[in-house]
């Protein structure tokens, strides 16, 4: 009999530790893959995702109806900075460049590239240009929004993601995947 997402977050509610298993056997590998973006090695991302996990089921209490695996994201990306926050590995020390802009070649190009090949591209950005680029590319937010979760002015998120495409697409002209 297979239960529903919505009875198993109801039953993780009423502390059902079967229901949160299967709940996170439901999620881990999506989550893992989203620490994985934000992680600099496979260790942290498990780190992360653990975490992130433990603060889910801490807070399930407080989740209402709504997009379920968007609230669970959303407490993973923030893991994923509270990790360098915590650790204090974070490279923000960049000057700001212009805006460049992809051209339709680079375009053609990323496009023509496998999922993996672009996220192995990702994962040797420096850490700044890493989490930025993630959360302005890939999950969407505002370069206001990514400043005001990482303490950074507007201006440093634009020329981390700057620095990032600037460097993916060095990388892509060598071919460095």
């Amino acid at each position: 009999m297979k239960v529903s997402v919505e009875q198993l977050i109801a039953d993780c509610k009423k502390g059902n530790q079967q229901a949160c298993r299967k709940l996170y056997e439901m999620y881990e590998r999506r989550f893992y893959a989203l620490s994985l973006r934000y992680a600099r090695t496979t260790a942290d991302a498990e780190d992360i995702a653990i975490q992130g996990f433990t603060k889910i089921f801490k807070n399930i209490n407080s989740y209402e109806n709504g997009n379920f695996e968007g609230w669970m994201k959303t407490i993973i990306i923030h893991e994923a900075l509270s990790f360098y926050r915590r650790d204090q590995r974070q490279v923000w020390g960049y000057t700001t460049e212009p805006d460049i802009n992809m051209k339709g070649d680079d375009l053609s190009a990323f496009d023509q590239l496998s999922m993996e090949d672009l996220n192995k591209m990702i994962a040797t950005l420096p850490e700044g240009c890493r989490i930025v680029f993630n959360l302005f590319a890939i999950e969407g937010y505002s370069h206001a929004e990514i400043g005001e979760m990482l303490g950074l002015s507007e201006g440093t998120s634009k020329s981390q993601f700057s620095r990032a495409k600037s460097l993916l697409r060095e990388r892509l002209i060598k071919q460095e995947i």
